[in-house]
Formats: structure tokens, sequence, C-alpha cells
């Protein structure tokens, strides 16, 4: 091993002298490739190049123009060319006159805003919005947090333009907070904390700031003043005028509580006997509107019972049931909200903040449509069982074997 890091020796010297010589003579012995083009090669492209162009056999790209090339081209710029300005000397990243207008036109706007202005939470400078048109006041989360407001966890969903049955933002949270604005402080109020990207300015303020008794607004001029109802001008106490009445009679209304309902239409029956007549359908129709409180078109006219209530009992020693939801696609949220805005329209559910929570599901009726079911499965199974007897079906449908009309 240690004779391969020695120097050759002379024997293999003369060798390889030999060797040389041989190749010189034109011998057929193996050498490598040269790795460097000769010189003269490069010089000869230079030449053609030099030819070519004579010749005008080359195009500029710059200008299309043949005989030259783009690094010779007279009509070449020698600067950049801004493309918002056109001035050269630089480019539309670096213009100085990029974003000026904009941010101004902002600025005035927002000044301009005849409800627009600045206030104080808690002595803290906050950017108003005050919005007649709303009833609650909303309030960004870094704002409350920024403030100090003791924020209490709240889930409450808020509705504005689009769907009347889908939320547009939720609140987060709910506090109360000293809000002042031009020298009107009608003591704390309560707002509601939404996400910071659902509005621009921190605050929006609503009725519930704006219907205070201590809270008095008037526009004059496009301009919206606020005053103390005590200080504003023509402010007066309000008169009791106390009348005498010798009649011993009052006048009473009777208000009905029942849903209004629509007279029934054929439009309205699943099924009608095709060889019935025309007079037997007007009949059939006057007979149906007759007893109207007995058909309901939808779950508003149906309503609840208020006769009777049910109490789940459970075991000994059982928990609330928690499960999580179960997934569902964007469709389904949709309309899962609409069938849930639905039952709370009519009574049928509410919200509640109970530590029990059952997942919903959607089940393909034999119609084509959507059945919301709640999945109670897991509360059934912790429910104390009412052994109550029930009556024979079979003996049931023999009671109305002689009957002929069925509703």
């Amino acid at each position: 091993m240690n004779a391969l890091h020695q120097p050759s020796s002379s024997y293999e010297r003369k060798s390889e002298a030999v060797k040389t010589a041989q190749a010189g003579k034109g011998s057929n012995l193996w050498r490598p490739r040269d790795a460097v083009k000769p010189v003269q090669t490069r010089t000869t492209e230079r030449d053609t190049s030099a030819e070519s162009s004579a010749n005008g056999s080359v195009m500029c790209w710059n200008c299309k123009v043949m005989g030259h090339f783009s690094k010779d081209c007279p009509t070449r710029r020698k600067s950049a060319t801004c493309y918002g300005c056109g001035v050269a000397g630089h480019i539309r990243p670096n213009c100085p006159e990029r974003g000026q207008s904009s941010v101004a036109m902002v600025a005035r706007e927002t000044r301009s805003h005849p409800y627009r202005r600045f206030g104080r939470i808690n002595g803290r400078k906050v950017d108003v919005l005050l919005d007649t048109g709303s009833h609650y006041n909303l309030v960004k989360a870094s704002v409350a947090i920024n403030c100090g407001l003791a924020v209490k966890p709240a889930n409450k969903p808020l509705y504005g333009l689009g769907s009347t049955s889908v939320p547009s933002v939720r609140a987060v949270g709910m506090a109360y907070a000293d809000i002042s604005m031009d020298g009107v402080c009608p003591g704390p109020v309560s707002v509601l904390v939404v996400p910071d990207t659902v509005q621009q300015p921190d605050v929006l303020i609503g009725r519930v700031w704006l219907d205070l008794p201590a809270v008095e607004y008037r526009k004059v001029d496009g301009q919206l003043h606020l005053y103390r109802a005590e200080s504003c001008s023509g402010q007066t106490e309000p008169t009791v005028t106390t009348v005498g009445c010798d009649a011993d009679y009052i006048n009473t209304v009777e208000v009905c509580t029942a849903p209004t309902r629509s007279p029934l239409v054929e439009a309205d029956f699943g099924y009608v006997k095709p060889d019935a007549t025309a007079v037997e359908r007007e009949e059939l129709i006057e007979l149906v509107n007759e007893y109207r409180e007995c058909f309901a078109k939808n779950l508003g006219e149906l309503g609840c019972t208020p006769w009777m209530t049910v109490d789940i009992n459970e075991v000994p020693g059982s928990g609330p049931v928690v499960c999580r939801p179960y997934k569902t696609t964007p469709t389904d949220r949709e309309e899962i909200a609409k069938i849930v805005a639905d039952w709370k329209q009519n009574g049928v559910v509410r919200d509640t903040i109970s530590p029990y929570a059952s997942p919903v599901l959607l089940v393909k009726q034999a119609g084509g449509k959507n059945r919301l079911c709640v999945d109670f499965r897991r509360l059934n199974k912790q429910t104390v069982r009412q052994h109550y007897p029930l009556p024979d079906m079979l003996e049931q449908l023999e009671s109305l074997a002689e009957g002929r009309m069925f509703v």
C-alpha cells in the first residue's frame, strides 16, 4: 500500500515518454480529448457574428428592425419609466405619487361623515359610529380588551342584510361600559363584543345608548348634535292633566291570540277524487273551511298544546349528555339553521344555556325533502322508563269500523 503513494520510478517515466512519442507519430494508442477548445474557434465565431450583422440577417428584439443587436439599438431606453405617472427615473413600486390620493380621500370622508366622531370608553379614546338603525351597541374584541372591559361569554346572533334565518354574525361576549361623546355620558350601558373583522369603527352606537333618557340628538344642516336632555334648549318638564269622569262603565276589547288562517282552496288538498263534480268540490271546500281550525298548512298553524307538559326523569347518578355535532356540508348547515329558526319562531324550541347537548342530523324523506331529527339515544339510555299501559291498536281500529269519514 505504501508503494502507491511513492513517486513514479524512472522506468515508469521512460515508458510514458515513449508512449507520448509514439502517439505523436500517428499511432493508434488512445489519448484523451482536449478539454478546452482552441482559441481560434472562438475567434471564428465572433467573425461569423460580425459578418451576419453586416449582412443584416439579425433582428433587434427591442425595435424589431433588421441589421443590429438590441445592445446596439439606437432607440433603446436609457432609464426605467414609471407606468403610473409616466416619468423616467423610477418604477411603479417606488413612485412618490402612489397612495397619496387614496389616503387623503379616506381622511376627508371620515371627517365629513355626520355620524362619525371620537368618543371615550372608560376614559380611552375610540372611533365611534352612530347608527340609529341598530338596536345594540357593538364594540370590537381588541378594543374591549384595551379598554379593560369585564367581558362575559355570550353567543348572540345578529341579523343584518341577507338571510333572515341565518345570522350575519354572532357576538362573542357582553359587557357594561361608560361611553361618552360630546360631553354626554349617561352612565353604564350594555355593549356586545364582536370580532374585529365584522366592522370598521371601534364602536358602533345603537339605540340602547341613543334612547337613554339623558341623551338627546338633533340633525341640523347635515350635522348630528348630541346634548344632555336637561341642558338641551327648549326642554320642558312634562305636564300631567287629570280629567274626572262620572261614567261607571269600562270599554273592553276582546283580543284573539289565535293565528290568522287563510281559507283553504282545492290546491291545498293532497288528493281529490278525480270524478268529483264541480258542485261536490265546492261543497267540500265549504265544509273544510267551516272547520278550518282543524287543518294546519304549516308549523305555525299546528302550534303547541298548552294542556300538558312532559318531565324527563333521569337515572340517579347520571351526568349531562354532551355530544359533538355531526359533520355536515355548508348546504346542510344552512338548511338546519332555517329549520331551527322556524322552530324558534313558532315556539317549538328556545335558546338555552343548558349543559345538555344532543346532535342533530337531516334525514331524507320519501318526497325528497329533508327532516331534521335530534339524536336522543344517549339521553334515552339514562332516562327512567314510564310504564303506562297503552291501548291495543287492533281494538282502536275496530272501534272505527262503522265510520265513514275520517279527518
